[in-house]
């Protein structure tokens, strides 16, 4: 069986979606019988460039489209669109042979005044109902989580095929994990990482952390995309400057190494399709405080300490408690690793390949 991951992502552009497929490409690896074949259907950032900079995510989604109809089809078995927001897409590729990922629905939850924030303008809500709209042309739907297949159910006409099937994570986070004491570095760090989407809730890392320095020596890196004036103004306001790292899109081998050093990874998301960072942690050793929002209890099950992203004073506690009790940390430690185990990479072939022959039987393949 041949296996086509389109992708929807500039291919000179790293990121998650990319980091999906490259997953998949890896599980796939010793199958002789499922071969995965890459077809990026997205412009490259050079060729975006020449496109006048307001019009560029308008520019990438025309070419993106445009693309996919001309995608060649013969000898394609199946067509597996990784990145379920662009499955508008779906409408040019056939439909009983193509399946699709759905990490999220952020986009189109916060439509729908699912959280706190202003709602997405006219016309990219006319694009996130596109691509929910395409969704419901595929042959299956494979979610992140089942928190996200629940959203999906709503969402989605009933006759849709749904199935679950949770991320993993790159082997080396196994191999190279640090399960020794924490805290050995001269002053103890609390380490997180994610974007600018109100979904990551920085701002509630930085007043969690407030809460914690009133009572407990320690310090903060965050790491990701340069932090908006908003937060920065925010850790002023507590007087954290002299305490709060920032780490601008650090490299794997940097990323890594904060896994191994950190005292414990915060992660107060208000949403998660899936969450990889508590993963890593858990593989690399690293105790998680993290939130119970969304899909987190399913990645952290009963490996980290959690509460209501909103309750900042019981996340500051959960983290007093793993800097001043070694053998909280260690159980944690434990846990962890034993739960980043289950999330392995032969699992997430299996199911993966699961739906992949399923799909292509119903559609008149040989088993």
């Amino acid at each position: 069986m041949r296996v086509a991951l389109i992708e929807t992502s500039a291919p000179d552009a790293p990121g998650s979606m990319r980091r999906y497929a490259n997953l998949i490409e890896q599980a796939f690896a010793e199958d002789s019988a499922i071969e995965i074949t890459r077809l990026s259907v997205a412009p490259s950032r050079a060729a975006l460039k020449r496109i006048p900079k307001k019009f560029q995510n308008w520019g990438h989604h025309a070419l993106v489209t445009w693309n996919t109809r001309r995608i060649c089809q013969p000898g394609i078995d199946l067509f597996h669109i990784v990145d379920g927001s662009h499955a508008y897409i779906a409408k040019w590729l056939p439909g009983e042979r193509t399946i699709a990922t759905a990490h999220d629905i952020i986009p189109y939850l916060q439509s729908q005044g699912r959280f706190p924030v202003p709602a997405p303008g006219r016309l990219a809500r006319w694009l996130i109902n596109s691509g929910l709209k395409g969704l419901g042309r595929v042959a299956e739907v494979s979610a992140d989580s089942q928190s996200t297949a629940n959203d999906l159910k709503e969402h989605l006409p009933a006759s849709t095929a749904l199935s679950v099937c949770p991320l993993t994570i790159e082997p080396s986070f196994l191999t190279n994990a640090n399960l020794n004491p924490r805290g050995t570095k001269a002053r103890p760090f609390l380490f997180h990482i994610g974007n600018n989407g109100f979904y990551k809730n920085r701002a509630g890392v930085i007043d969690v952390f407030a809460r914690l320095r009133r009572d407990t020596d320690c310090d903060l890196v965050l790491a990701g995309p340069a932090p908006l004036p908003g937060l920065r103004q925010q850790i002023q306001h507590h007087g954290l400057t002299e305490h709060v790292t920032f780490l601008v899109d650090p490299d794997d081998s940097s990323l890594a190494q904060l896994y191994r050093e950190a005292s414990l990874l915060l992660f107060p998301s208000v949403y998660e399709g899936f969450g990889w960072p508590p993963l890593e942690a858990m593989a690399m050793g690293c105790p998680v405080v993290c939130s119970d929002a969304a899909s987190l209890p399913e990645v952290a099950g009963d490996a980290a300490l959690t509460s209501p992203h909103n309750d900042l004073d019981q996340l500051a506690h959960h983290c007093r408690r793993i800097l001043t009790d070694t053998a909280t940390a260690s159980d944690l430690q434990r846990r962890g690793r034993t739960q980043a185990e289950s999330f392995s990479l032969p699992r997430f072939h299996d199911q993966l390949a699961e739906i992949y022959q399923r799909v292509h039987t119903a559609a008149g393949g040989s088993e």
